[in-house]
């Protein structure tokens, strides 16, 4: 599989109605498979960390120097060795968002997960223009999902 979910925060399995990581296994893997069909560059495996705001926190910390939890982080890995990368999200900050966005959670998730994707595949929102073009195929991506525009 593309896309492995490791679940290591229990509220996450709350999100879903079976209490299983099934669906969002299913929601990563549609949106690599989204990212793919608009940039075949996104080839090989990538992880999908599902944590807390303590964990995520730590690791914008340590790897960022961004001490404060965040909603989505980017690991590039090897992609010569078919490993694009690991990404992780943080519950409680992706949760907060929604709410205060007043979007369904799922919908936020995979908007995040997505941008988590490119930037595993280069593309960033450093520059103006960078961020401009990177938003606009996220919008592309998720309409194709049938995800509103998150913006």
């Amino acid at each position: 599989m593309p896309i492995e979910i490791i679940c290591d925060h229990d509220l996450w399995l709350d999100i879903t109605v079976e209490k299983s990581l099934d669906p969002l296994t299913e929601l990563g893997q549609n949106c690599f498979d989204a990212v793919v069909a608009h940039d075949d560059s996104c080839q090989g495996e990538a992880a999908l960390l599902l944590t807390n705001d303590a964990h995520i926190h730590n690791l914008n910390r340590d790897f960022r120097g961004r001490d404060k939890p965040t909603n989505v982080l980017s690991f590039p890995g090897e992609r010569a060795n078919g490993h694009l990368g690991d990404i992780a999200l943080g519950y409680e900050t992706c949760l907060e968002e929604a709410r205060d966005k007043n979007i369904p959670l799922p919908n936020h998730i995979a908007h995040l997960i997505v941008h988590g994707l490119l930037h595993l595949i280069d593309y960033d929102h450093i520059e103006e223009d960078d961020a401009r073009k990177m938003e606009a195929l996220e919008v592309q991506i998720l309409a194709q999902m049938k995800i509103d525009n998150p913006y």
